[in-house]
């Protein structure tokens, strides 16, 4: 195949507009490893096309490469849907670059020319990680990002174990004595997956909490969160699961697949179900009031004085609300405020407005253990200006 036929199947790749043969074409030309340097010299042509002419690894269109077979190759379980915008201010080549490496698009409308961006020389700040506090019933706290697989602590009758970055809870005994109950807690700029004692996963992003009994007893499974935090709850009939958030919503739960975005700093109280069926209240009309959610729905409560409303939104993209579970931020329809609230979690860094906030909204999924500097570079296609400072500061100039 031509450099240029394949030049054009990438444009039309990134665009969304490849017919079915096309599609097949542009699949078996990237698994053939005898075509390997053209697929990387398109990527490598279309990343230099762009703003992006600094020092890159020399492995970066390998990488490239790789991450365009995983889109054009989804795993069944779990389907990428690419996303698409009205306005995308790039050519198509350096899209699809994006799109390979794990970065979709990049788009921004603003009211307002800005000048291009600049940062610090020297300053990087690195993304998230795994890692979490442990809070014991007797108010002592574990830090658990260096510690090593094994037992954690003895609760109640539970042997606490950490496993490959991921803590849980086995039965070591009949548990005896008092409910006893623990927290794990993540800072910013960490991210940890825990399974109850019931079996049930938990993930919780960046600044997030749970709080949870050693062993659930009596009728109901209770647990407390705040933060952001996403739950594959274990199926027990006799035993529903419950869940306060900020101790201003109250869901029901039998088993079920869903998120929970209750941030402080954020205006609503978002809880979108991805499998099963939820109940969701306020606690001020819990078991009086609420709504129960289909699979693709999503509850929003504004707290606030007086009996807030739950409003359900329909056909709620379930990709964007889960990007950070599957490693990436999704920024689509964001403004600049909102999508700054978001890296202020992730990399541990307070954004300061210099001269107010921009009138710019953005679009697109950006791979999410980027460092800063390499966002940053996304986010200078916006020709928005800022720089670095000390103290994980970033100063948004205009």
């Amino acid at each position: 195949m031509e450099i240029n036929k394949l030049r054009e199947l990438m444009e039309k790749y990134a665009s969304d507009s490849l017919s079915e043969p096309e599609r097949l074409l542009l699949q078996q030309y990237t698994n053939d490893p005898e075509q390997r340097a053209d697929v990387e010299a398109v990527l490598e042509e279309s990343y230099l096309s762009g703003e992006y002419t600094t020092a890159e690894p020399p492995e970066r269109a390998a990488r490239l490469h790789q991450m365009l077979q995983a889109r054009m190759h989804p795993a069944t379980e779990t389907p990428v849907r690419r996303i698409r915008t009205k306005r995308i201010y790039w050519a198509a080549a350096s899209v699809l670059l994006l799109m390979a490496a794990g970065i979709y698009y990049w788009s921004a409308r603003t009211t307002e020319n800005l000048t291009p961006s600049i940062a610090t020389k020297g300053t990087d700040i690195q993304p998230g990680k795994n890692g979490a506090i442990l809070t014991l019933a007797d108010g002592s706290e574990i830090v658990l990002d260096s510690l090593k697989n094994g037992l954690v602590a003895q609760q109640t009758g539970t042997q606490v174990m950490l496993s490959n970055g991921q803590l849980q809870y086995n039965a070591s005994g009949q548990p005896n004595g008092e409910m006893q109950y623990n927290t794990i807690s993540t800072p910013k700029g960490r991210q940890f997956r825990v399974t109850l004692p019931d079996g049930t996963i938990v993930w919780l992003n960046a600044a997030s909490s749970i709080r949870y009994p050693t062993f659930f007893a009596g009728k109901d499974r209770r647990v407390q969160v705040n933060g952001e935090v996403y739950f594959e709850v274990a199926q027990n009939a006799q035993q529903p699961f419950r869940v306060s958030v900020n101790n201003k919503e109250e869901i029901d739960v039998l088993g079920t697949h869903f998120n929970v975005n209750a941030y402080e700093n954020e205006q609503h109280i978002e809880t979108t179900l991805l499998q099963g069926s939820i109940r969701v209240s306020t606690v001020a009309a819990y078991s009086s009031k609420g709504v129960t959610l289909k699979p693709g729905q999503q509850s929003q409560i504004t707290p606030g004085g007086g009996q807030p409303d739950i409003l359900v939104s329909d056909a709620v993209d379930t990709d964007k609300v889960m990007a950070w579970k599957n490693g990436a931020f999704n920024f689509d329809n964001l403004s600049l405020d909102e999508a700054m609230r978001v890296l202020e979690r992730w990399y541990d860094i307070e954004v300061v407005y210099e001269n107010g906030i921009p009138d710019i909204q953005f679009g697109g999924e950006i791979d999410r253990n980027v460092s800063l500097s390499e966002l940053l570079k996304i986010l200078g296609k916006t020709k928005l200006k800022f720089r670095i400072e000390e103290n994980r500061k970033l100063v948004i100039i205009k």
